[in-house]
């Protein structure tokens, strides 16, 4: 069954990237900050697909410097904002990896 899947994420100013288990085929749609102040990938997915695969999760802050290869290969999921305190506003932008498709293994099944 095709459904919706929320998926946590953990931002962290010490590091500016995690790996997430998504089921093989998920299409990652957004990331999202809730008012709880959780992150979450939102990715559609076949629930009945039992295999899984890692994929990485990159974001940097607002003036960090950016890995071009990742911004460059990795999907573009949206920015949100984090509010540690009163006095302080974090603004995050978060890609994550494509997943690499085996052309050969999609046209074999296709053929036979």
């Amino acid at each position: 069954m095709t459904t919706i899947y929320k998926y946590p994420i953990k931002l962290d100013e010490k590091r500016t990237k995690f790996f997430v288990e998504l089921p093989k085929g998920a299409e990652v749609v957004s990331a999202t900050k809730m008012r709880s102040g959780s992150g979450f990938i939102y990715a559609i997915v076949d629930s009945d697909e039992q295999e899984t695969i890692e994929r990485e999760v990159y974001w940097v802050g607002t003036g960090w410097p950016l890995d071009m290869s990742k911004v460059n290969s990795y999907q573009f999921l949206g920015t949100f904002e984090e509010k540690p305190n009163d006095f302080q506003s974090l603004i995050w932008h978060v890609w994550v990896e494509k997943e690499n498709i085996n052309f050969a293994e999609v046209f074999s099944k296709l053929l036979f």
